[in-house]
């Protein structure tokens, strides 16, 4: 069924349900771990009584549906020509503009809840947007889908609707990838959500001690914990086994709810992706505003040979926002698929040669940044402690600095082919940037005085969102870098390929050195 877009269109009726979960989601999430911490909670059954807060938790329900519902009466939107318009408020009345062409990712969400009533939750993103700039949170399939035409561009209008349930796409899109179970299960072991979970179980730990202290008070109930304390062996078995497994299961679980079934397909050049268990979202990104795809190695990753790659367009964050639903990843892979899933991205030739590094004197700047602070920290302590045996750290210092500068001079490296050029940094695990040239906004070339007086340059390439830093190179290679950068920009590809070979050797430019 096609939708007239002309019109005013409203929510769903269902869309307050979606706004009172979410609604009170978030005020669990942000309220209650404090609450619990500072002790509030209890103190505030001790003195009103629980027939009291009940009545008050009631009187709060009522008023969030009355104002999820005024809410959905004033909300609706319309096409007019290539521009959306989108008007919402309660108290302060809201007229938001779109237009298609600022529109460069699309999503569709239907959680679980949803799929019985044939409603959707539409997110369209701009660029330099922190958060989702249009949410329609309660919508038909239909319209959604109508939406998603008009906005993209799509000159088709007769085409059945997408169906998050099941996955399928209208026409016969170009499958990319597919995440396997195997590939999912290894995400979730590999990827950096358990610090995720940790992070979320901070607020609670006061509120778990104020408890633990209740409980040893009373001598009765505290016989099996002091049982417990007994045995150090349990306690460390606890605390070394079976709270990182929890973690990790957690984070397992995690990756499952999100990635199940995952598909990433190519559609009248926009990149598609479906996934989810629970909650089914589609996720569109347009390949022409694709500006740097990024490829993450974790710890375990590198012990597991896995890794995912993040897809940053314009006005995306440089770091981080990887576990976000936002965030356009594709998870599971192994070094070689994650290598052609990149060549296909850019549609380029696999990179195969060998990542550049880069002068060894930056292992010793890391090195001595490292004592540097560490010697600081140690006096700082001395002082404030009055206790000198902080300074035996001083002794011990020179061991792990040095090992951090060798693992950060490793980690760091460099290539260009095609091209096409990589930039990888990291410590423990990898984190690389892959990108056109043509795609790079800014070059500069910096130089420290300790730099300049031993020939070095550090190369900062800008990119839409972040910057991509190529740390102490020759200065005659690192010129050439920024050369072969600006020439690839102003004149494509024309006598860019030799003039990278010639860098990569470490060669100077020789029309720099007639000028």
């Amino acid at each position: 069924m096609q939708s007239d877009l002309t019109h005013w269109h409203y929510l769903s009726p269902w869309a307050v349900a979606f706004l009172l979960i979410r609604g009170g989601s978030r005020f669990a999430r942000e309220n209650i771990p404090i609450l619990l911490g500072a002790g509030a909670g209890v103190a505030l059954f001790e003195r009103v009584g629980v027939r009291e807060v009940a009545l008050f938790a009631v009187v709060l329900v009522l008023a969030s549906v009355l104002f999820a519902f005024a809410y959905y009466r004033r909300f609706r939107f319309r096409m007019e020509e290539d521009v959306l318009l989108v008007q919402r408020g309660l108290l302060q009345r809201t007229e938001l503009k779109v237009a298609a062409g600022r529109v460069q990712q699309i999503g569709l969400q239907q959680p679980f809840y949803f799929r019985p009533l044939g409603i959707v939750r539409f997110v369209a993103e701009t660029p330099g947007g922190v958060s989702a700039e249009v949410e329609l949170p309660g919508i038909r399939r239909d319209l959604a889908e109508s939406l998603r035409r008009s906005l993209s561009g799509d000159e088709e209008q007769g085409q059945p609707a997408f169906d998050p349930a099941s996955g399928a796409a209208e026409a016969a899109p170009e499958l990319i990838h597919m995440a396997t179970a195997k590939g999912v299960t290894l995400h979730g072991l590999t990827s950096n959500a358990a610090y995720v979970f940790l992070a979320m179980l901070a607020p609670l730990v006061p509120a778990v001690e104020r408890v633990s202290r209740h409980t040893l008070a009373d001598g009765e109930s505290a016989t099996w914990l002091t049982g417990l304390l007994v045995s150090p062996w349990l306690v460390a078995i606890l605390l070394v086994v079976a709270f990182p497994a929890l973690i990790v299961t957690l984070s397992v679980v995690g990756a499952w709810l999100r990635f199940h079934g995952f598909r990433l397909t190519f559609e009248k050049g926009r990149y598609v992706q479906r996934s989810g268990l629970l909650n089914r979202h589609e996720q569109i990104l347009s390949a022409d505003r694709l500006q740097v795809v990024e490829s993450v190695e974790t710890l375990p990753g590198r012990l597991l040979r896995r890794r995912y790659l993040i897809c940053r367009q314009i006005g995306s964050p440089a770091r981080g926002g990887e576990h976000s639903a936002r965030a356009f990843l594709v998870p599971g892979l192994t070094r070689r698929r994650a290598d052609e899933l990149v060549a296909t991205l850019w549609e380029c030739a696999p990179l195969v040669g060998a990542l550049q590094q880069v002068d060894r004197r930056f292992a010793r700047a890391c090195a001595f940044r490292f004592a540097l602070g560490g010697a600081l920290l140690l006096g700082l302590a001395t002082l404030l402690t009055l206790d000198w045996r902080w300074l035996i750290g001083l002794v011990l210092l020179p061991l792990p600095a040095l090992l951090y500068g060798r693992l950060r001079w490793l980690a760091v490296g460099w290539r260009i082919e095609g091209g096409v050029s990589e930039v990888r940094n990291g410590l423990l695990g990898r984190r690389s940037l892959v990108f056109p040239l043509d795609r790079v906004q800014g070059v500069q070339i910096r130089q420290s005085w300790w730099q300049r007086r031993r020939g070095l340059a550090t190369v900062r390439l800008g990119l839409a969102g972040g910057s991509a830093v190529v740390p102490w190179l020759p200065l005659t290679q690192a010129r050439g870098l920024a050369n072969i950068t600006v020439a690839r920009i102003e004149f494509g590809e024309d006598g860019t390929d030799r003039l990278a070979h010639r860098i990569s050797q470490g060669i100077p430019d020789r029309t720099e050195e007639q000028q």
